[in-house]
C-alpha cells in the first residue's frame, strides 16, 4: 500500500507494525521487501513523493564548512527510491582486507569481517541484476603490488521503479509518501523507541506516530547522523551520542584524474572500458597507504567520428589541447612508439579515505520548514589520502615500464609531497563519489562506535541503522552493493527477534 500523506490522511494506527524503516533508499526498500516475505508488517516512511520535487529535495541544503565539496542538496536525491535514481550501477565488494585492523590506519578494523557478508553476496547480485565476480590475482611481473580488480554494472536498478508494483499491491508493506521524520520517541523507562514523528510538507500538516517493535533509520549517509543529533528533546547531545561519535568519521571516495598515460596496444588491453587496477595488500602494509582503485580511461570517444580530447577533464592548469599532444609526444619518443590517440588516455582514481574524526557531520544554526537544525559538513583529507593516490600512482607507472608497453605521467600536485591538498571543484575537479559513509560507525563497543555488530544503536535496544553510515572504512568500492549485504544481514537479525 501506498499513501501520499500531503493528499490523504494516514493510519499509522490501524496495527502496530514489526518495524517502522524511516528511508526509501537502497536499504529502507530492501529491508521492507525482504522483511516482507519473512511474514512481517513494515511501516516505510519515504520523506519524498514518486518523483523528485523541489520542496523536498530543499530539505537536504547545508554548509560545507571544511574541503570543498558538492552541494549538500545535489549530492543526494529524497523521492522514493533515494540515491538510487540516479546512480551509475558500478557494483564490486569490499576486499576482505578492508575489514582488518591494520596498524598504519588508526580507526580501522571492524567488528564483523567479509564471511559475515559473503551469505548475502548472491542474493545482493539478484537484487542488483549483475554477474558473479572473477578471482582477482596480481598482475604478472608486479612483484605482487598489483592486482586487477573487477567491476559489474547493475542496469542500474532504481529502486523506486523496479518495486514500485509490489510496494503499492502489498498489505504487508505500508508507505507513506511525504512522510518526514521529526523526531524519534525514546521511553527513557525502558531504553526503548516507542515512536517515529512523521509529517507532510503543509505548514499545519498534523504530526503523527509510527509505532512498532523494532525501529530503523535508513536515510542515508548524513541523514542518519542528522536525525540522531536533531533527536535532542531527551537526549541532550541527540541518540547514540553519549561518546561523540554521531557525526565523526564521515567518508568520502576521492575522486580525480591524476594523470596520462600512452600504451602500445599490441601489447596492452589496458585502458580498455571497465578495466581497474589497485594495490594488493602487501603493497599497502609496505608503504602504509589504504585502499584505491585506479582506472586507465581512454582520451578518444568513439561514439563520435573524431578525435574527442577530454582536454579540460584532463588537465585542470589550462593546457591546450595541441599542448596535450606535444606532451605525449616528447614522452613517448625514446620509445619509438607511433603517439596514436587510440592507446592514449588518462589515468583516474577512486580512493579510500582514512576514518578521520575530525572529519564530521554537525548541527549548523539554520533551520529547515520542519525547525530541525541543517548540516554542517566539515569533510577533512588526512596526509595518507593523497598519499594513497601517489604510492598507487607510481606503482601503475612502474607496472607499464616494467612491461614496456608505454609510459605514465602524473600531474604535479598528486607528485607534491610537501602538502597535502588535493584539487578541488573551483580546479575542475569532480572531488568525491557522492559516496557518504562512517556517520554511525559499526564499533565493538559505545566507546569505540554508534552501532553494533548487528547494526543496533548503543544504548538503545530497539533502535538499527542501515545503509553506509555504519561503515567502518570504506575500501574503494562504491557502497551500493555492501550497503544491500549489511540490509539483508539486519533482515535476519530483525526476522529472529518476531
Amino acid at each position: 500500500m501506498i499513501v501520499d500523506i500531503d493528499k490523504s490522511a494516514p493510519d499509522p494506527s490501524a496495527g502496530r507494525y514489526d518495524v517502522c524503516i524511516a528511508g526509501g533508499g537502497v536499504a529502507g526498500i530492501t529491508l521492507a521487501y525482504t522483511l516482507a516475505a519473512r511474514g512481517q508488517r513494515i511501516l516505510l516512511l519515504e520523506a519524498g513523493g514518486l518523483e523528485y520535487t523541489d520542496k523536498s529535495q530543499s530539505v537536504y541544503k547545508g554548509e560545507n564548512v571544511g574541503d570543498e565539496y558538492f552541494d549538500l542538496d545535489v549530492a543526494r536525491l529524497r523521492y522514493l527510491g533515494g540515491s538510487s535514481n540516479h546512480w551509475g550501477g558500478r557494483c564490486r565488494p569490499l576486499d576482505p582486507y578492508d575489514f582488518e585492523k591494520h596498524a598504519h590506519i588508526e580507526g580501522s578494523g571492524w567488528p564483523i569481517d567479509i564471511t559475515d557478508l559473503d551469505p548475502y553476496l548472491a542474493e545482493s547480485r539478484k537484487i542488483l541484476e549483475i554477474d558473479d565476480f572473477p578471482s582477482e590475482d596480481a598482475l604478472k611481473e608486479s612483484g605482487g603490488r598489483l592486482k586487477e580488480i573487477f567491476i559489474r554494472f547493475s542496469p542500474p536498478v532504481r529502486f523506486g521503479e523496479k518495486y514500485h508494483d509490489f510496494l503499492k499491491s502489498s498489505d504487508a508493506v505500508h508507505v507513506f509518501l511525504n512522510a518526514n521524520l521529526v523526531d524519534i520517541k525514546l521511553d527513557t523507562a525502558s531504553g526503548r523507541i516507542s515512536a517515529f514523528a512523521f509529517r507532510g510538507y503543509a505548514s499545519d500538516a498534523p504530526v503523527y506516530w509510527g509505532r512498532a517493535n523494532q525501529y530503523v533509520l535508513a536515510l542515508g549517509g548524513i541523514e542518519n547522523a542528522r536525525a540522531m543529533l536533531n533527536a535532542n528533546r531527551q537526549v541532550p547531545n541527540g541518540l547514540g551520542n553519549e561518546y561523540d561519535l554521531v557525526g565523526r568519521f564521515f567518508m568520502e571516495h576521492p575522486n580525480y584524474d591524476i594523470g596520462y598515460y600512452i600504451a602500445d596496444s599490441s601489447k596492452t588491453k589496458l585502458g580498455e572500458d571497465r578495466r581497474f587496477v589497485a594495490p594488493t595488500i602487501q603493497l599497502m602494509r609496505r608503504e602504509r597507504i589504504a585502499n584505491a582503485g585506479f582506472r586507465l580511461l581512454k582520451m578518444i570517444d568513439r561514439r563520435d567520428d573524431g578525435f574527442v580530447f577530454h582536454a579540460k577533464e584532463l588537465f585542470r592548469d589550462a593546457l591546450c589541447a595541441s599542448d596535450v599532444i606535444a606532451d605525449l609526444i616528447r614522452t613517448i619518443r625514446p620509445f619509438h612508439c607511433r603517439p596514436t590517440l587510440d592507446v592514449a588516455g588518462r589515468l583516474r582514481v577512486q580512493s579510500e579515505q582514512v576514518p578521520n574524526p575530525n572529519s564530521r557531520v554537525e548541527l549548523g544554526t539554520k533551520t529547515d520548514r520542519f525547525g530541525l537544525r541543517r548540516v554542517e559538513l566539515d569533510w577533512q583529507h588526512s596526509p595518507m589520502d593523497k598519499k594513497t593516490i601517489r604510492v598507487g600512482g607510481l606503482e601503475i607507472a612502474k607496472q607499464f615500464a616494467r612491461w614496456d608497453i608505454g609510459r605514465v605521467k602524473l600531474f604535479d600536485w598528486v607528485l607534491d609531497e610537501s602538502h597535502p591538498r588535493m584539487p578541488g571543484l573551483k580546479d575542475g575537479e569532480k572531488v568525491g563519489g557522492n559516496h557518504h559513509m562512517g556517520t554511525t560507525r559499526m564499533g565493538a563497543s559505545q566507546r569505540d562506535g554508534v552501532v553494533d555488530r548487528n547494526c543496533r544503536v548503543f544504548g538503545v535496544e530497539n533502535l538499527y541503522i542501515a545503509g553506509s553510515s555504519v561503515f567502518r572504512t570504506g575500501g574503494h568500492a562504491n557502497p551500493t552493493l555492501t550497503i544491500i549485504q549489511l540490509a539483508l544481514r539486519l533482515r535476519d537479525h530483525l526476522a529472529r527477534l518476531v
